[in-house]
């Protein structure tokens, strides 16, 4: 049976937490190729102690207009908070704002 995006999404999206990101803070401009992210769960359904594993996307654009330039991290909760993530040069080509 092959399913449609519409009905992979419902599924992905009844999986999504909200965590509180930590670091870097809500605005901050990062200039490093490498840096450390870290956050707590938000407390609201689905706790991330319910969730497995995770995968930190990098997006570039405005808030109406976001282009997804890839994945830039994964691992389980299980692990920690943090994640070290690693910007690879030219991964924004030529796209606004990246």
């Amino acid at each position: 049976m092959r399913l449609s995006p519409l009905y992979v999404l419902a599924f992905v999206s009844s999986g999504l937490a909200a965590p509180q990101f930590a670091i870097p803070s809500a605005g901050q401009s990062i200039t490093a190729l490498s840096f450390q992210i870290s956050w707590a769960d938000d407390g609201a359904a689905p706790l991330l102690t319910a969730l497995k594993s995770y995968t930190i996307q990098l997006y570039a654009g405005t808030d109406a207009a976001l282009v997804p330039l890839g994945a830039v991290a994964s691992g389980t909760y299980a692990a920690g908070s943090t994640a070290q993530v690693t910007i690879t040069p030219g991964l924004g080509g030529n796209v606004k704002n990246a």
